[in-house]
């Protein structure tokens, strides 16, 4: 297991949680909503709705079977979303820091 990516993973969710953005299982999107083409399935999902449910799920079972972690670039994309937002969101914009940090150390 790459326990550095789980780690990172895991302040991702602790984040989304103190922020009162994650939805659990009653605030899962649609089925059609994952069958985005567009990154961050920006269309069909919020930014906090994508890490919980796509982000965090696929690079968490990476991390669990030890498969080649891709890199990641997801830092950008939540400082623009929350850019008006950078203070109330902080923790959030240092896990996702930590989570590209993370990735970038598995490329070989």
């Amino acid at each position: 297991m790459h326990s550095d990516v789980a780690m990172a993973l895991e302040s991702i969710e602790r984040a989304l949680k103190s922020l009162e953005l994650w939805g659990g299982e009653a605030g899962r999107p649609a089925d059609e909503a994952f069958q985005s083409a567009v990154p961050f399935f920006a269309d069909t999902m919020d930014f906090h709705q994508w890490l919980e449910y796509v982000l965090i799920p696929k690079m968490g079972e990476l991390a669990r079977k030890g498969a080649p972690i891709p890199r990641t670039a997801v830092l950008p994309a939540g400082e623009a979303v929350y850019s008006g937002q950078i203070r109330e969101h902080r923790q959030l914009l240092a896990a996702l820091l930590r989570l590209d940090r993370a990735c970038a150390s598995h490329r070989g």
